[in-house]
This record gives C-alpha cells, sequence and structure tokens, in this order.
C-alpha cells in the first residue's frame, strides 16, 4: 500500500499597544515623569492534514490511464551494451488525480497552539542635571511596576487505564508574575572631556510567546521535538555597571566599563533522546516519515536557577585627521570584551550561560571621502554554549570561536542617487558546532560569501 499525506498549517500573529506619559518640569534641573503602559500580544498556529490510500504498485503503473511516466535521457549519450536510457518516474498530478487527493477534507492533526499574554505597566522617574562641587552631575533615578498575565493552550496528553488508554484534551494553562524593577544612572563629568558613569538597576525580560504553549512542534523528518513551558519564568537579574569615558577629540573616544549580573533566573534548554511512543503525542502526526518506535530528540524549555555575570570592555574609535593628505580620510572603532559566568542548571550541576562567549572583539576600519565611503569589519567571539546537558547523553552543546569578516562600500552619484556594494562572510568562515567537553565535531558547515550590489534612487 502507499500511504500518501499532505499537512496544511497556518496563523496569525496579533499585538496592540497603548502607552502615555506626562512630565512635569519642578526647576531648571530637575523633572518628574509619571507613566504607563498597557499590550497584549497573542499568536495562534493550526494544522490540517489529508491521507489517502492507493492500490499496490500503482505507481510503478505506465500508459495513458497511469500515474507514472517515462523519460529518457538526451541525445548524444553513449552507453554500454545492454544499457537502458528510459526510467519511470513518478508524475506528481496524476498522482494527485489518481489519489483524489485534492477532494478528500482536511482533518485537524492536534498541531493548535495559542498564547495570549498582557503585559501592564506604570513607571515614576525623576530626571536631574546639577552641579556639585563644581561639577556636572546628571542622570536619573526611578521605579517601574509589570504585570504580566499569560494563557497557553495546546494539545496535552492523557493515558489512563491498564492497558493505558490514550486520549487528547486542548488544554488551558494560566499564569501571572509582578515585578518591582528599580533603577537609577549617574553621570558626572570631572572635565569637559571626560565622563564617570555609574548604574543600577532591576530588570527583566519575557519568555517568547513561542516558549509558552502547553504543546510542542514535531518534525519526523530530522526526529525532533520542541516543547513549550507556560510556566517559564522571565530572565530576572540585577545589574550593575560602571565605566569612564574619554573624549579625546572630535569623534574620538576611549573608554572602559566594567559590569556584574546578579542573575536570579533565566531561560534555558535541555535536550534529551526519547523514543517517539513515549511522548504520549498522535501518531498522525509523523506524517508516514518515522515511525513510532524512532528515537526523537526533545527540546524542552526551563527556568535555570540563577548564578552571576561579571566583564570588562574596552572601547576606541578615532578619525585618523592627524594624518596627512589621503590618510587623514581613514579611521577606526573597535571594540574587546571579557566576560566569566557561572549559573546553576539545577539537577545537570553549574556552566557558563548559554549562548555567552568568554571573549569578543570588533574592528572596523573605514575611510570617508565626500560621496565615497568605504569600510571593512573583522567580528570575533570565542566558543560559546548552546545546551547544557546537551542531546543524545553528551554532557554539553556549543560552537567553537568564529571570525567573520565583512566591507562594504557606496559612492553617492547625488543626493537622490546612491550606488552600494556588500561582502558578507568574505573568508567564508565555518560554522564549527561541537559536543562534549572532548571538543567532539557536531556539525561542520558553511553558506559561503555574500555579495549584494545595490543601487538606491531617492525622490
Amino acid at each position: 500500500m502507499v500511504n500518501a499525506t499532505r499537512s496544511n498549517a497556518g496563523g496569525n500573529f496579533d499585538n496592540k499597544v497603548g502607552a502615555g506619559s506626562l512630565a512635569y518640569d519642578w526647576s531648571d534641573s530637575l523633572t518628574f515623569k509619571i507613566g504607563g503602559e498597557y499590550r497584549t500580544y497573542g499568536f495562534e498556529t493550526f494544522g490540517l492534514t489529508r491521507t489517502k490510500t492507493s492500490p499496490t504498485g500503482a505507481d510503478r503503473l505506465t500508459g495513458v490511464d497511469s500515474i507514472g511516466r517515462v523519460v529518457s535521457i538526451g541525445d548524444g549519450v553513449s552507453a554500454g551494451a545492454g544499457s537502458d536510457l528510459s526510467f519511470i518516474v513518478p508524475d506528481i498530478s496524476k498522482i494527485a488525480d489518481f489519489l483524489s487527493f485534492y477532494d478528500d477534507p482536511l482533518v485537524p492533526n492536534r498541531s493548535e497552539r495559542e498564547v495570549d499574554e498582557t503585559d501592564k505597566g506604570v513607571f515614576l522617574q525623576a530626571d536631574f542635571n546639577t552641579t556639585v562641587g563644581g561639577l556636572v552631575l546628571r542622570g536619573n533615578a526611578g521605579i517601574r511596576y509589570a504585570q504580566t498575565e499569560v494563557t497557553a493552550k495546546g494539545w496535552q496528553t492523557i493515558a489512563v487505564g491498564t492497558p493505558p488508554v490514550t486520549t487528547y484534551d486542548y488544554v488551558t494553562t494560566d499564569n501571572d508574575y509582578d515585578d518591582v524593577l528599580p533603577s537609577f544612572n549617574l553621570a558626572l563629568e570631572p572635565r569637559d572631556d571626560v565622563v564617570i558613569r555609574l548604574g543600577a538597576a532591576k530588570v527583566m525580560s519575557r519568555p517568547t510567546l513561542g516558549d509558552l504553549t502547553p504543546g510542542g512542534s514535531v518534525s519526523p523528518t530530522t526526529r525532533t521535538v520542541s516543547y513549550g513551558n507556560p510556566l517559564l519564568d522571565p530572565f530576572r537579574a540585577t545589574n550593575y555597571d560602571f565605566s569612564v569615558e574619554w573624549y579625546f577629540q572630535n569623534e574620538g573616544l576611549l573608554a572602559a566599563a566594567v559590569f556584574y549580573k546578579d542573575i536570579d533566573s533565566f531561560i534555558t534548554s535541555e535536550t534529551v533522546g526519547i523514543p517517539y511512543n513515549q511522548l504520549g503525542l498522535p501518531n498522525e502526526l509523523l506524517q508516514g516519515a518515522a515511525s513510532p518506535t524512532d528515537i526523537f530528540q526533545v527540546t524542552r524549555r526551563l527556568n535555570g536557577e540563577g548564578g552571576a555575570l561579571k566583564g570588562i570592555e574596552v572601547q576606541y574609535q578615532q578619525p585618523f585627521t592627524f594624518l596627512p593628505g589621503l590618510w587623514s580620510n581613514f579611521g577606526f572603532t573597535g571594540n574587546v570584551t571579557w566576560v566569566d559566568s557561572e549559573v546553576s542548571y539545577g539537577t545537570a550541576g553549574k556552566n557558563r550561560l548559554t549562548g555567552q562567549s568568554k571573549n569578543t572583539a570588533n574592528a572596523t576600519l573605514y575611510y570617508e571621502d565626500g560621496p565615497f565611503q568605504a569600510r571593512v569589519s573583522v567580528a570575533h567571539r570565542s566558543q560559546y554554549l548552546l545546551s547544557f546537558p546537551g542531546a543524545n547523553g553528551n554532557s554539553e552543546e556549543g560552537v567553537n570561536d568564529t571570525t567573520n569578516v565583512d566591507a562594504s562600500l557606496s559612492y553617492e552619484f547625488t543626493p537622490n542617487l546612491t550606488f552600494s556594494l556588500e561582502g558578507i562572510n568574505l573568508t567564508d568562515a565555518y560554522t564549527d558546532r561541537y559536543v562534549d567537553v572532548t571538543n567532539r565535531v557536531s556539525d561542520y558547515r558553511h553558506t559561503g560569501r555574500e555579495i549584494a550590489v545595490g543601487l538606491r534612487w531617492k525622490y
């Protein structure tokens, strides 16, 4: 028998925002602000499947009423004795007609998911700009109250009895949480060209809507399943920042900063191998592309237990106007960052924060001369973690060091017409993913160089 399936998927996204604020100038050096916002986000997806069964061997028949066709290799092709240069191949349109494929009703395949989120918040802030001991002191201090309400819907399975009988239920899960977020920022100017900054704030970042569905997404061809978690907490941390900035010439800057994050919670994922028939998901989601006994890599979203992150950043930029002639049109901008982190992944133990490289560096050499501009940029980041623990019993998964080189140039013929040329990943850098602390190769690939030519006209 030949089983044919086809799935249709769809969905929509909704976003509404309302916000407002008032400001009152108490004096020339002090301003009070109060405001609030109301936001709603929502998305829903659905999937439908057609299934049809055809008679045995129908895909191999040829002739006027068959669902196959004969193709031949073109003229001028030589082959050895007994070789056949004609082959039977499926005729997709005839197969669809033979199966009455598009006449069958679409059947829901229990892939529907929906998330609605409502965010409400109010804030009170004071901005000041004054002098202390003859030094300019400016900044702000304030507090924000944020309330989040989430309603997530998706299919769940229920197994009852011995042997268990599986049924399906479209469940709704509600979650809500509140955050009080104080913050302050100070900027002291001991000289006209020097700024010392100090800041502290409690911050939060909500999970993405796709991470919040109680259901999951299934990919039979890649043997992967991704589950959501409607009870995820947001990323929460307390940030402390200190920096010194020296503006030594026009467009020239040398700055150094130190920062520390006390992380209360963060969002991460774990990946484990589980037979599909132990997940409690309906077999029709496989669409004939996999067996219920196949091992699927199941990725689940969860909250880590917190930890700490600390780092140092140095930034430098300067146009080379001190050089003679043509060289004065060049300039440079760059930064180097060092970060160290350790967070708890619960029973999995402690490790660095996912997505966080220990060392990053960016550098750009540019040239600007009237209508002509050009620049070459290099971006480097050291090894970083993707998941902990990793899939297939590996201790972790991550990406090794990457270095990318990009370049661009443009010429403005007139104020209305500009030509541009851009090159991305000029060295054809590879993505080198690894598994386990032994740094075994997991995936090694490249996408090649990208060259884009543009002509922009403004009316």
